[in-house]
Formats: C-alpha cells, structure tokens, sequence
C-alpha cells in the first residue's frame, strides 16, 4: 500500500524498486483506494446500484460535484449564468473573486457565487493580473471546455 500525492506514478515506483534489487518488476493490479478525503468503502461500484434498482430499493442520493471537483476558481456573478449557458465569453466585469495562486492556463473550475460549479475551462490570465484589469475590460478571462449547467 502506498499513500501518496497527486502525480505519483505506482507503476513507476514498482518498476524502481525492480531495478533496485535487480530482478524488475511490474504490478499484476492497481486500485485506488482513497482520492483526498473520498474513500472507496464509501463508494458504490456499478453491481450494486443495478441490484438495488432492480430490487426496487431507493438509490443513494447523487452528491454535487462541488464536493468532488477541486480546483481553482473564478467566481462569477449569479446573473451571468445564462452567458455561461450560452457559451459567451466571460470578461473581467464578469469575475466577482479568484483563487489567488491561479496562473493563466491553470485548468479551472467556473464557480457561480451560489455556490455551484457551472463550467471547466482554463483560466487566460493569472489571479492578481485579472483582478487588476479594469472592470470595463473585455478581453475573455476564461476558455470553456466543459459547460455544466
């Protein structure tokens, strides 16, 4: 069992210590037991969720993906979501607030200050840099890859 931080390669790890008693090395299985705080026990895997349908037993309530997705963020107005259904670029008088360590290509998640995550994109300028700009600027502060609402 390893436990270790984002971008740890297990397989490489197992090849590594192969070579280091010079036999090699390579893993029959891998499973992820843990990503930050979610844990598998807590997890439903696919066989159950089709028995509990077909016993007509309730479903787990589904959790929003803001428990889930952590990124850094640009919030943005309420009263800009329909822009952001519609795809439209979304500018500096747009931003409310950003995570502060965000740097321009930085992928990002597109927070509405209610709280929920509307759209996956890369940020097109670093935090203090957008914060700065003028509010009438409108040069686009982010590129969508993913709208979610």
């Amino acid at each position: 069992r390893v436990r270790c931080a984002t971008g740890t390669y297990i397989r490489a790890l197992a090849e590594a210590m192969g070579d280091a008693v010079g036999c090699g090395a390579y893993l029959a299985a891998l499973r992820r037991e843990r990503v930050g705080p979610h844990a598998v026990e807590n997890a439903y895997d696919l066989d159950d969720l089709q028995e509990m349908s077909r016993a007509h037993r309730p479903l787990p309530e589904p959790r929003p993906i803001e428990e889930f997705l952590t990124l850094p963020q640009i919030v943005i107005a309420d009263d800009c979501l329909p822009r952001v259904q519609h795809g439209q670029r979304i500018c500096r008088n747009h931003v409310v607030t950003v995570t502060e360590t965000l740097s321009a290509g930085d992928t990002v998640a597109l927070r509405a200050e209610n709280g929920s995550i509307v759209a996956v994109g890369t940020a097109l300028a670093d935090g203090p840099e957008l914060l700065n700009r003028p509010r009438e600027d409108r040069e686009p502060v982010f590129q969508y890859a993913r709208v979610l609402v």
